[in-house]
């Protein structure tokens, strides 16, 4: 995950940049970066995001890496954990993975930091069964760009007329646009008995 605009995570209220799903091994992952946990320190997470991992009957037990790629030729800082996943425990990480002073020297370039996460090893069990037949996947990357919005451009205002006639479980605003992503709102009506 190629992360452009470290500055801004470094500086802001929001400490906390987060992947969109990928797959490996047949399952849905997302990887997280976070400067909140430990003083000065990044943390690096993986949660297991998948809708078949629900309820109580699960788990997944996993080897995976966790790193800092050198843009500058310098060693890579890695840490090699296993991990078992279940419903309590559907993220595991590293609180202090590295100093954010030293990822200014030596790991952002040009406002710019690479965060790896690799998996292998995967032991699914549901219901539970042992399933060996998930395969590696191949690699994907993303980057995500961090850029402040003007203040002017990030309020919605969703004005909702006759909300004492609404029903149902939930109701979603039309598309918005805020900074340079569209969004939507959405409430969920409690159910009177």
């Amino acid at each position: 995950m190629l992360v452009d605009g470290m500055s801004t995570l470094m500086t802001e209220n929001a400490k906390n940049c987060e992947s969109m799903n990928f797959h490996a091994f047949g399952l849905r992952w997302k990887f997280n970066i976070r400067l909140d946990l430990v003083k000065d320190y990044l943390s690096a997470y993986l949660t297991i995001a998948d809708e078949k991992c629900t309820g109580s009957n699960w788990g997944v037990t996993c080897w995976f890496n966790l790193s800092v790629i050198s843009q500058i030729g310098d060693l890579d800082i890695c840490t090699a954990s296993v991990f078992s996943f279940d419903s309590n425990h559907v993220s595991w990480g590293v609180s202090s993975l590295i100093s954010q002073e030293m990822l200014k020297q030596k790991f952002i370039v040009n406002d710019k930091a690479v965060f790896c996460a690799e998996i292998t090893g995967v032991i699914p069990l549901f219901l539970n069964v042992i399933i060996n037949t998930f395969s590696p996947t191949m690699g994907t990357a993303e980057r995500v760009k961090l850029m402040k919005v003007p203040r002017n451009n990030s309020r919605f205002t969703w004005k909702i007329t006759q909300f004492s006639s609404f029903s149902g479980e939930s109701h979603s605003s039309y598309e918005f646009t805020c900074g340079p992503r569209r969004w939507y709102a959405q409430f969920y009506a409690p159910s009177i008995s």
